[in-house]
């Protein structure tokens, strides 16, 4: 009788450890949530090089690993991911205003410029971006 209340105790134990795992995505967008920004970027750089990922899970993990990263101060790691989830099959409205901006803050001027033209011939009623477009070239003007 005991060897089976052992089994049993044993069982449960795996059972509720299983339940209790989170997945890595899971875990990640909690701690995107919590404002873990660091952290949470270096979870979704790891969960990319998941081969079993679909090219619309990995657009989606790349893009939050730039916003993370955007929300983190890290304008490269940003750009690097946002290039990522394009190249993954995202072309969103806003993964081409986020590079925009990431080569804006880098202070890559005409690259910025270029950047916002083709997002307005999407959005020509979007005045942020109207703003940003005479900060580029305010910017290129005084360099």
């Amino acid at each position: 009788m005991k060897l089976n209340q052992s089994t049993l105790m044993a069982l449960l134990i795996i059972s509720s450890l299983v339940i209790g795992c989170k997945s890595g995505l899971e875990v990640a967008n909690e701690q995107f949530n919590l404002h873990e920004y660091a952290v949470a970027a270096l979870r979704y750089e790891k969960l990319l090089k998941d081969p079993k990922l679909s090219k619309l899970q990995k657009q989606t993990i790349a893009f939050q690993a730039g916003e993370a990263y955007r929300l983190n101060h890290d304008t490269k790691n940003a750009l690097k991911m946002y290039a990522k989830s394009m190249v993954y099959g995202r072309k969103d409205s806003i993964v081409q205003f986020r590079k925009a901006e990431m080569l804006m803050r880098q202070q890559r001027y005409e690259e910025a410029l270029d950047a916002f033209h083709r997002y307005k011939k999407d959005f020509p009623d979007d005045k942020d971006v109207d703003r940003l477009i005479a900060g580029c070239e305010m910017a290129l003007k005084n360099q």
